[in-house]
């Protein structure tokens, strides 16, 4: 029954915010967003960190701080590319956000970004053309997971599990441990002319060969569940506040709205079915065809089953919009944030 009514609930108010937005897509805001995290080759980098957006709009730069940590503020219009150089080195290494928050900028992230562009695109010509060649959030997805499956031996050597560690947005030190460790001992070597995938990407001189078409299934990056309660053990007849907001291009709307216990979602696994189900494909509403694709799906809960729980959860990806005031084919890209909190 629950799968039943949550995703009517979550479909009506996708609908409302694609067609308000779709067709009223003009961002005049002065809205920024910040972008922070840590940016290293094993050691921190010393140098600065400059970002850009989906339109071309470019931040910084800002320095980086002793410790690798770096924060700068940027024009709202995901997805955002970062590049970090360290004037010692001379190392320029770049990284990727869809919606802003959390953000390293390490050998791995530069590794996932060339192998997202498709190996014969240097990733300094992408960060310049950023406005007409961004990555949509499902392809970095995919590159990522091919980087950890690609490295799981490695992952294994330093208490890394493969399956979930999402070096995007896991925070670390610079201090040769875990994952800072593994940057100490691999050297990454990316040529974008290079003929095979062998002479594109070569690891620690060719002691770890690079598979693009590994398995990457049952890799998964989301979000995790906190508090002491379970999130599954949620009344059907409680009452929680749903907030909705999108985010289309860089503009954002809210919508707040009451929803019961039975159509909130119990698990990640509820949350990322609805995606699946109902933001796969194409669907058609006030005449205007809208076709999806998904990128990540989080969830993070906090429930001891009493008033004030809360459940957040995020959608990112791409829709493109067809037919009314879409002669052509328009695509557009979105962030889902809903945050349930329960009322009663």
């Amino acid at each position: 029954m629950k799968m039943k009514t949550f995703p009517l609930t979550i479909v009506a108010l996708l609908c409302f915010s694609l067609v308000m937005f779709g067709c009223n897509n003009n961002d005049n805001s002065n809205d920024t967003v910040q972008l922070s995290g840590t940016a290293a080759t094993g050691e921190a980098m010393a140098g600065v960190v400059t970002a850009t957006n989906a339109n071309g709009e470019e931040a910084g730069p800002v320095d980086i701080a002793a410790n690798g940590s770096f924060t700068i503020d940027i024009a709202k219009g995901g997805p955002y590319i970062l590049k970090a150089h360290d004037d010692g080195t001379g190392a320029t290494l770049f990284s990727y956000s869809s919606t802003g928050g959390t953000v390293n900028i390490t050998p791995l992230t530069n590794l996932t970004l060339f192998v997202a562009a498709g190996l014969n695109t240097d990733v300094a010509n992408l960060y310049n053309a950023w406005a007409e060649a961004a990555l949509a959030s499902a392809d970095v997805q995919a590159a990522a997971k091919k980087a950890n499956a690609n490295l799981a031996a490695l992952y294994a050597t330093y208490g890394l599990d493969p399956m979930a560690y999402d070096f995007f947005q896991a925070s670390f030190s610079t201090d040769g441990v875990g994952i800072d460790g593994l940057y100490d001992n691999i050297m990454i070597t990316l040529d974008a002319n290079g003929e095979t995938v062998d002479a594109a990407i070569d690891i620690n001189d060719g002691a770890i060969t690079f598979d693009i078409n590994i398995d990457i299934s049952g890799i998964s990056f989301t979000g995790t569940t906190g508090g002491g309660g379970t999130p599954g053990d949620i009344p059907a007849g409680s009452t929680w506040e749903l907030s909705a907001a999108t985010t289309i291009n860089g503009a954002t709307t809210t919508t707040t709205t009451t929803v019961t216990g039975i159509q909130v979602p119990a698990s990640q696994g509820d949350f990322e079915t609805v995606a699946v189900n109902n933001l796969t494909g194409s669907v058609a509403t006030g005449g205007i065809t809208v076709t999806y694709s998904i990128g990540q799906v989080t969830y993070t809960a906090n429930v001891d089953g009493v008033v004030g729980d809360t459940i957040e959860t995020t959608m990112t990806g791409t829709y493109t919009l067809s037919g009314g005031p879409f002669p052509s084919p328009t695509t557009f890209n979105f962030t889902y944030e809903y945050t349930y909190t329960r009322t009663a």
